[in-house]
C-alpha cells in the first residue's frame, strides 16, 4: 500500500448532506422518494420506495444521479451504516433519514461503497452510534472524520472490478443456498402437512376442541417476575424466567398476541404468558403429536383482532382434523422427529455456507483495502457458484 493515499470520509465526500423532508402519499402518487427501506443489499430497491409531490426546487435540490450513494444515519443499531449506491441516472429523490454521500472525482463511488460495506460488515458504526430511546445514529461530524486509504484511479477501478466480479459468484451462492434452505423448510411442512390430511387405518373425523383444551395464559410483567428456573413462554417463546410455575411440563403453547398462531414445545414446567393459549388438558393424546398438529395448521387467519390482532381458542377448538387412535400415536411422532432431524442436518449445513460465503465477502474487502487484492480471487467466482 505503499501508493495509497491517507484521508479521511470527510476529505472524499465532496457533498454530505440529509434528504427532503416531506409528506408521503400513502396511494403511492407524486414522485419516488427514497426512504429506509429503500436500501437493500447494498443497492437501491426501487420497488420499495415512497412517494411525494415535490416542488420544482425540491426536485432539482434532491435529485439523485448514478453514482450517489445512500447511507443510512438514524435506524437501529443493527442498520446503522447499511449503504446503498445508485449506479445509473433515474427519477428518483434523496428523502429524509437516509444522509447523501457524493465523492470527488478522484474517488470512484463504487470503491467508496465496497470501503463502507466492509466497515459495516465488521461493526465499525456501532461504535460512533449515539443511542436514543427507539433508535440509533450517527452525525456528519463523527462521519466526516472516519479514517479511509485509497489508491490511484485506475487502482480503484481495478479492485473495483475484481469485486464485482467475485461477488456475482458469492451472490448467487447465497441465492442457491438460501433457497434451498427455504426448500428444506418447506419440504418438512409439506410431510407435516401430508401425515394430518391423510386417513390411515382407524383415524378419526374429530375437531381439535374434542382431542384437546387449550387456555388463555395468565399476565405478568417483566417487574413482576422474581429470579427462579421458570420459564415464561410468550408468543414470541422463552424470553424471561420467574420462580412460580402455572403450568406442569411437558406443555405446548401457541401464540395469541402477537406472534398469532406460533408453536412452543415446553419440557418442564412453565408459567404460559397471557399472549399465549397452552393447553390445559390433552385428554391422554400424545403431547409431541399435539405439538406437531398445531404446527401444522393455519391458525393465523383465525386472528380475531382489529388494531391488536389475537387468536381465540373458542375458535381453534371448532376446526376439523383427522386424528389416530392413542396406540398409534407414538409411532407417528417417532416419524415426524426423525424427517425433523434430517431437515434441521441439511439446515445447519445451508446455514454454515452462508455463514462462510458471507465470512468470504468480509475477506475480499478486507483484502481489497490492505491492497492485497490480485486476480487470483477472480475464480471464486466459478467455485462458490457449483
Amino acid at each position: 500500500m505503499r501508493d495509497w493515499r491517507e484521508s479521511t470520509l470527510g476529505d472524499v465526500i465532496c457533498e454530505m448532506r440529509n434528504g427532503v423532508n416531506c409528506k408521503q402519499d400513502k396511494n403511492g402518487v407524486g414522485d419516488k422518494i427514497t426512504r429506509i427501506e429503500t436500501i437493500s443489499d447494498a443497492t437501491l430497491n426501487l420497488e420499495r420506495v415512497g412517494y411525494s409531490i415535490l416542488s420544482h426546487k425540491e426536485k432539482e435540490k434532491y435529485k439523485l444521479v448514478s453514482g450517489d450513494i445512500l447511507f443510512s444515519h438514524i435506524n437501529s443499531v443493527v442498520h446503522v451504516g447499511k449503504t446503498a449506491l445508485l449506479e445509473q441516472n433515474c427519477d428518483i429523490y434523496h428523502g429524509v433519514n437516509l444522509m447523501l454521500f457524493r465523492s470527488h472525482n478522484f474517488m470512484v463511488p463504487k470503491f467508496l461503497q465496497f470501503y463502507l460495506r466492509m466497515i459495516f460488515q465488521a461493526g465499525y458504526w456501532r461504535t460512533l452510534c449515539k443511542q436514543s430511546v427507539n433508535q440509533a445514529s450517527v452525525n456528519q461530524t463523527d462521519i466526516k472524520k472516519v479514517p479511509i486509504k485509497y489508491p490511484s484511479i485506475s487502482e480503484q477501478k481495478r479492485i473495483v472490478a475484481i469485486l464485482d466480479e467475485a461477488f456475482v459468484g458469492i451472490d448467487q451462492a447465497i441465492a442457491n443456498t438460501e433457497k434451498n434452505l427455504a426448500n428444506a423448510r418447506e419440504l418438512f411442512e409439506s410431510h407435516l402437512n401430508t401425515i394430518f390430511t391423510q386417513k390411515g387405518e382407524g383415524w378419526v373425523e374429530t375437531t381439535i376442541g374434542d382431542q384437546i383444551t387449550l387456555q388463555r395464559g395468565f399476565d405478568i410483567t417483566k417487574k413482576e417476575q422474581r429470579p427462579g428456573d421458570v420459564p415464561v413462554v410468550s408468543s414470541g417463546g422463552i424470553k424471561s424466567f420467574h420462580d412460580e410455575t402455572k403450568a406442569f411440563g411437558p406443555g405446548v403453547v401457541v401464540g395469541r398476541k402477537g406472534s398469532i398462531g406460533s408453536v412452543y414445545f415446553v419440557d418442564c414446567d412453565y408459567w404460559p404468558h397471557d399472549t399465549t393459549l397452552w393447553v390445559k388438558d390433552f385428554k391422554i393424546n400424545n403431547e409431541h403429536l399435539v405439538y406437531y398438529l398445531l404446527k401444522s395448521l393455519d391458525l393465523v387467519h383465525l386472528d380475531t383482532g382489529t388494531a391488536n390482532p389475537a387468536l381465540n381458542r373458542n375458535l381453534v377448538h371448532p376446526l376439523k382434523i383427522s386424528w389416530p387412535p392413542i396406540d398409534r400415536q407414538e409411532m407417528i411422532v417417532d416419524k415426524i422427529e426423525a424427517i425433523e432431524k434430517h431437515t434441521a442436518k441439511l439446515e445447519a449445513i445451508y446455514q454454515q455456507k452462508l455463514t462462510a460465503l458471507n465470512e468470504l465477502k468480509q475477506s475480499l474487502l478486507q483484502k481489497a483495502f490492505s491492497g492485497e487484492l490480485t486476480t487470483d480471487e477472480l475464480p471464486i467466482k466459478k467455485e462458490v457458484a457449483a
